[in-house]
C-alpha cells in the first residue's frame, strides 16, 4: 500500500492483548502532559480506545493475533532512514527480457522511470511536450533494449553527450542544445551529490 498520510502504519500496532505497555513505546509523551497524565496512564487510556473502537467493529484479541501470525509489516520510507529507505536507482536497471520483448510493457517502464527522476527533481514533465522527458526516454531506451543497465552517474554522462544525433527528424542539438542539456545534467548532479542522497543508493528495491 502507498500511504502519502502516513496512518496507515498504524496497522503494525498489533497487539493482541490491547495493554498499555505495550502502547507505551508508541505515544507521544507531549500529548500525555497536556492532559496532565503520565505515560503510562496516557498509554493504558490509548490501550482502552483502541480496544473500545476495534470491539465496536467486531474485531477482537483473537483476530489481531490471527493477523500478526498470517502478515509481514514492513514499513518503507523514501528518502529517509525513519523505516526501511527505498532505492531509486535500481529501476534504471535494464528491465527482464519479458518486458523487452514487449514494446508496451518497455514503453510503460521507460516512461515511468523517466516520470519518477524528473519528479526528484520537481519537475513535472509531459511525455510527450516535455524534451527532459523525450531525451531521457530515448537514452533509458537505448540503452535498456542493448542489455546495459545504468545508474545516476551514467545517465548524467549521456544527458551531456548522448548516443544519438536524432530526436524524430530534427538533429539533436536543434531539439535540445548542449547548454541546455547540461543544465539538466546538474539538476541531477545536484541530486547525486546531495548528503542525504547516499542511503537511496544503498537501500531496498521495490
Amino acid at each position: 500500500m502507498i500511504d502519502p498520510k502516513g496512518d496507515l502504519a498504524n496497522l503494525m500496532l498489533t497487539f493482541p492483548q490491547l495493554r498499555g505497555e505495550d502502547f507505551a513505546p508508541w505515544i507521544n509523551e507531549d500529548d500525555a502532559r497536556k492532559k496532565g497524565l503520565s505515560p503510562a496512564d496516557f498509554a493504558t487510556q490509548q490501550a482502552e480506545l483502541w480496544k473500545k473502537g476495534l470491539s465496536e467493529w467486531g474485531q477482537s484479541g483473537e483476530r489481531i493475533q490471527k493477523l500478526k501470525d498470517a502478515a509481514e509489516f514492513v514499513v518503507y520510507t523514501p528518502g529517509s532512514n525513519a523505516g526501511v529507505p527505498v532505492s531509486i536507482l535500481k529501476s534504471f536497471a535494464a528491465p527482464s527480457q519479458e518486458i523487452l520483448d514487449d514494446a508496451e510493457l518497455l514503453r510503460e517502464r521507460v516512461s515511468t522511470t523517466t516520470t519518477s527522476l524528473l519528479g526528484l527533481i520537481g519537475m513535472e514533465a509531459d511525455p510527450i511536450k516535455s524534451r527532459e522527458h523525450i531525451l531521457l526516454s530515448m537514452v533509458m531506451d537505448q540503452a535498456w533494449r542493448k542489455g546495459q543497465d545504468l545508474d545516476l552517474a551514467s545517465l548524467i554522462q549521456q544527458i551531456q553527450t548522448p548516443p544519438l544525433s536524432k530526436v524524430g527528424v530534427l538533429d539533436l542539438d536543434s531539439f535540445y542544445p548542449a547548454k541546455d542539456r547540461f543544465a539538466l545534467a546538474m539538476q541531477l548532479n545536484n541530486l547525486l551529490a546531495e548528503p542525504g542522497f547516499g542511503s537511496g543508493c544503498r537501500a531496498t528495491a521495490i
